[in-house]
């Protein structure tokens, strides 16, 4: 499942039949709780109530009824239940590298169907929305039949101002300016969901592991770009300008004279995004990629940790991982990208850590290396299906 149902209701004004209601549904969808009389006898509620709650549910089209179960004893045969995932659809935007992917997702997070466009640095804004307009109308063509598109989320690099619906800004392409979502899917009229990259990531990590919602949790990406998010008690921290933990672009190297993508000279990706590097890797490793899933399979095989340019790189990033934990002296850092999965990085990272952060701070901190296959699509339209889930787990009747 994308989400847990069962806390659906929870900050919110609710009767303990709505809490019934989803309760009912979240066990049909993550178990073998698949009739009447079971869900009735796991959850111990009336036989009446539960009936009554699953009658709304396939009025509602969210539950389906299948077969006849056979039963050894006498009475009527028991119907078999399934959840109808494809009830609701929603779509995901995030961008890898210099790539605009688009994703249509069920409520069981399923992919039903992906999109994807290569955009070159040096596009203006009417190229990049014409690629964006083509994607999503490429993804609405292919809703499942019966299928409600309850809205659009985002997982967008640069600085996003989420309140205006507006990408406003991203080194990737500089000549992209203050692109406006909101216009680029009135057609379709749902709602939309606009997110800085790290966000949904975050959003995703933390409402899979109960663990990272307790305390500080610092998500550190290095791949392509450099970027971090916080989330302090469950609740990920934004800023109102629409940027956020912007680590990558902190001035690291005062004698240098590379110039950043976003304009500014010695950044922290000059030294060591992949962007930044990836010709220096390929002066040893030709076919290196410059996506990051690519090039994540493509160091599996080989030890580019002894590549100069990458001791050099892993200084600038411990150096600035270990300032930022000095911020924010988060319980735990989650570490994204391809450079962590590479074991020998990743110790090596861990060990110049400990050795800038306080003694006193070693036992209180965890490292963990996280995926990013599938965050910024199910946390950009997370708080989409919840809610649209929402009004539909409240009940009609009084049961």
């Amino acid at each position: 499942m994308l989400f847990s149902i069962d806390t659906i209701h929870e900050n919110s004004n609710y009767r303990i039949k709505d809490k019934e209601k989803a309760l009912v549904f979240h066990k049909l969808c993550v178990s073998n709780s698949n009739t009447r009389k079971m869900i009735a006898e796991n959850l111990g509620l009336r036989p009446i109530t539960v009936s009554k709650i699953i009658k709304e549910l396939i009025e509602d089209r969210l539950v389906l009824e299948g077969d006849s179960k056979e039963r050894n004893s006498k009475g009527r045969p028991e119907i078999q239940l399934a959840p109808n995932y494809c009830r609701f659809s929603a779509i995901s935007i995030y961008v890898v590298s210099r790539e605009i992917k688009g994703t249509l997702v069920n409520l069981n997070g399923e992919i039903l169907e992906s999109q994807s466009i290569l955009i070159p640095k040096e596009v203006d804004n009417i190229a990049i929305i014409k690629e964006l307009q083509e994607i999503l109308k490429f993804l609405v063509n292919k809703l499942p039949e019966k299928s409600q598109l309850i809205g659009i989320g985002t997982s967008l690099p640069g600085t996003v101002n989420g309140e205006k619906g507006k990408w406003t800004s991203s080194a990737r392409w500089p000549k992209l300016s203050n692109i406006s979502f909101t216009e680029l899917i009135s057609e379709f009229n749902v709602p939309l969901s606009l997110n800085r990259s790290l966000d949904p990531e975050l959003e995703y990590l933390l409402f899979n592991n109960e663990n990272f919602r307790k305390g500080g949790t610092l998500l550190f990406h290095w791949g392509y770009g450099i970027g971090s998010a916080f989330a302090s008690e469950g609740k990920v921290l934004k800023s109102s300008l629409g940027r956020f933990g912007e680590v990558g672009h902190w001035q690291v190297n005062h004698n240098s004279t590379k110039r950043c993508s976003c304009g500014s000279i010695g950044c922290l990706e000059t030294e060591a995004a992949l962007w930044a590097i990836l010709p220096e890797i390929r002066e040893v490793y030709p076919t290196a990629p410059e996506d990051e899933p690519e090039f994540t399979r493509f160091i599996q095989n080989i030890d580019i940790g002894n590549l100069e340019v990458i001791k050099k790189a892993l200084g600038y990033v411990t150096m600035s991982l270990a300032n930022l934990y000095k911020v924010f002296y988060p319980d735990r850092i989650l570490l994204l990208g391809p450079f962590a999965q590479d074991n020998l990085i990743y110790q090596d990272l861990k060990k110049g850590l400990m050795e800038r952060i306080p003694g006193y701070a070693h036992s209180s901190v965890e490292l963990d290396v996280v995926s990013g296959s599938r965050g910024a699509v199910s946390g950009s339209v997370y708080h989409l299906f919840r809610d649209a889930l929402r009004p539909m787990l409240r009940t009609r009747t009084n049961v």
